[in-house]
């Protein structure tokens, strides 16, 4: 790894600028993460960066946070990969991460890929979170009803992972009650805009 690229993501970097990691903020302690090193290689060394590229490839529910970013594409950074390196516990604390995150792991992904990079970046109890966040409005949602059936469950600190109704949309009390909820997805995007 460039020595550029190892001081700014070290431990004590953070602590410098005084900003929680995300783990911090959760009692979790993290691992060196080989999405990390793969985002690195990929010369994506800013989590905002990701998150700029997860807008750019569907998830403008929210706004950019850096100038657009080079995509590598989708055979070289799959969005499984890219949502899951936006919930890495070494990363600095930032519940925007959180929700573009979710967002673009609610959109069309291998839920057997998300469990595989899940279990190796330690982010099982974290999904569960999620999805059971985002299916306590009693929607349907194929990827997170897989995801909360085969993770498991962790208390996580009060107040810290981003409030439930962040990860859909209220549509209004003018809609049937049973369509006044909807799960944020990403816009499909057409191949020769990624």
């Amino acid at each position: 790894m460039p020595a550029e690229h190892s001081a700014k993501w070290s431990t004590s970097f953070t602590k410098e600028l005084k900003l929680k990691t995300l783990n911090e903020m959760l009692g979790m302690t993290y691992h060196i993460s080989p999405l990390r090193m793969k985002m690195l290689r990929l010369g994506l060394p800013d989590p905002k960066q990701w998150q700029t590229l997860a807008v750019q490839r569907g998830c403008d529910h929210y706004p950019a946070v850096t100038d657009r970013v080079g995509d590598p594409g989708l055979s070289i950074l799959s969005n499984e990969e890219l949502a899951l390196s936006l919930l890495l516990g070494e990363l600095p604390y930032d519940p925007q991460a959180i929700r573009v995150s979710a967002q673009l792991l609610s959109g069309d992904v291998n839920i057997f890929k998300i469990l595989r990079i899940a279990e190796l970046e330690r982010l099982k109890p974290l999904l569960h979170r999620l999805a059971k966040d985002i299916l306590s409005f009693g929607l349907e949602h194929k990827n997170w009803k897989e995801i909360l059936d085969v993770t498991f469950e962790k208390d996580f600190p009060d107040g810290v992972l981003p409030h439930p109704t962040r990860y859909v949309v209220d549509q209004g009390n003018y809609v049937a009650e049973n369509q006044r909820y909807r799960i944020l997805t990403p816009k499909r995007m057409a191949v020769r805009e990624l």
